[in-house]
């Protein structure tokens, strides 16, 4: 398992009904970047509605979202929106931001990466600011070298959806939808990605990196995907594992 010397952009999304705001808030961060990261090249997009960010999503990627809870604009609330993201962007990291602190349940159910409200402490906006770079820093480039058919393949850590085993052989699922047969275990496979805390047993035969899950049901032992809504099961033994290891994971 290895890790590249560092990512050459980073991309951030700020969706918010107030312009001024919008503005500051930009401000803030080219500011922070430019005395913290003075090496980092990054783009700022603004956006004043959640169908406008939701729209540009699917042209375009962005590694941080700060995104407003409650917008006069548009027919969808910020809530509303992440559920829509998420499903084109499991790994973008997002960041609730709203006046009031009633609505943070909710933002941590669609695997918010943090909750900030209105007006911005400059403190903590430049602390979660700094969390969220580490966290690209620290699971971006992460990438594992497996034995394929036709020779090794260098695959990125955070384009693994899920992966299952057959006999002696294991298929890896990746985002772009396609797969890469590698003949190994899923010990073997764990031990490679050197037990990343995204991956997730959930059966002798399947694994998720967590990123994807839209959903774990106990009741019906299967966990669901984002965008093919692919189910995975779990099974009785992993069962206490799965919810303990999804739960810490999310919240």
């Amino acid at each position: 398992i290895s890790n590249l010397e560092e990512s050459v952009m980073l991309n951030i999304a700020i969706c918010d009904d107030e312009q001024e705001f919008l503005g500051d808030t930009a401000s803030k961060i080219q500011q922070y970047m430019a005395e913290h990261h003075p090496d980092e090249f990054i783009g700022i997009k603004t956006f004043q509605s959640g169908e406008e960010l939701f729209f540009d999503i699917h042209d375009n990627f962005y590694d941080i979202i700060f995104l407003d809870i409650i917008m006069a604009t548009g027919k969808m609330n910020g809530i509303e929106t992440a559920e829509k993201i998420v499903k084109l962007s499991p790994s973008s990291i997002i960041v609730f931001i709203s006046a009031s602190p009633e609505y943070a349940v909710e933002a941590y159910e669609v695997n918010a990466f943090y909750y900030l409200t209105k007006p911005l402490d400059a403190v903590k906006f430049k602390s979660v600011l700094e969390k969220c770079i580490k966290r690209i820093a620290s699971l971006d480039n992460v990438y594992v070298n497996l034995k394929a058919v036709d020779g090794f393949s260098k695959i990125y850590l955070k384009e693994i959806v899920y992966c299952f085993t057959s006999g002696h052989k294991i298929t890896v699922v990746l985002s772009d939808g396609s797969q890469l047969i590698s003949y190994m275990k899923m010990a073997e496979f764990l031990d490679a990605c050197g037990h990343d805390k995204r991956f997730l047993q959930t059966h002798k035969s399947f694994a998720v990196n967590l990123d994807y899950v839209k959903s774990v049901s106990r009741k019906e032992s299967k966990i669901v995907l984002y965008q093919t809504d692919t189910e995975i099961p779990i099974s009785r033994d992993f069962k206490a594992s799965v919810m303990e290891k999804y739960l810490s994971y999310v919240f």
